[in-house]
């Protein structure tokens, strides 16, 4: 079921779950926000954009506004500091998409843009895995052969 409402042409991520991700981190030299990070991200933004970008009392130049994000990043704790985006131009766009959301560019295409490119995936149904401890899981709703493309993107 979806956890919000989802626009049409709007990209689906799939939820692996925060622990999936922890131990992959040194593999592969990131470091991955969960939710609560991109929360605390979110309220970041809108406080700092709230009292510094927006405020009719402050007016300081665009380096004075740089250097203070750059201090409220470097106090940030580690994973809600990777969600913050690092330029001060861009806390606008990131407090009205969300931090979780704003590096990402093309994530609704245009109705006519999946007609001609996208895929349909009625093969697929979500369950409970039969995986101990796994949560859900991706099922076959009919016969998939050797080879065949089970998935276009990567569940």
């Amino acid at each position: 079921r979806a956890e919000k409402d989802i626009e049409a042409g709007e990209e689906i991520f799939v939820n692996y779950g925060e622990n999936y991700f922890f131990h992959r981190e040194e593999d592969w030299n990131v470091t991955i926000s969960t939710l609560d990070d991109f929360k605390m991200a979110d309220e970041t933004t809108k406080k700092f954009e709230k009292s510094i970008l927006k405020s009719p009392t402050c007016s300081i130049t665009h380096n004075t506004t740089q250097n203070l994000w750059n201090v409220v990043r470097d106090v940030a704790p580690t994973r809600v500091k990777a969600a913050l985006p690092p330029n001060v131009t861009d806390l606008p766009r990131t407090t009205s998409r969300g931090t979780a959301r704003f590096p990402l560019n093309n994530d609704i295409r245009p109705i006519s843009w999946l007609r001609s490119h996208g895929q349909c995936l009625d093969n697929l149904s979500v369950k409970s895995s039969t995986a101990p401890g796994a949560g859900r899981g991706a099922f076959a709703t009919r016969f998939v052969p050797r080879g065949g493309l089970v998935a276009p993107a990567p569940l």
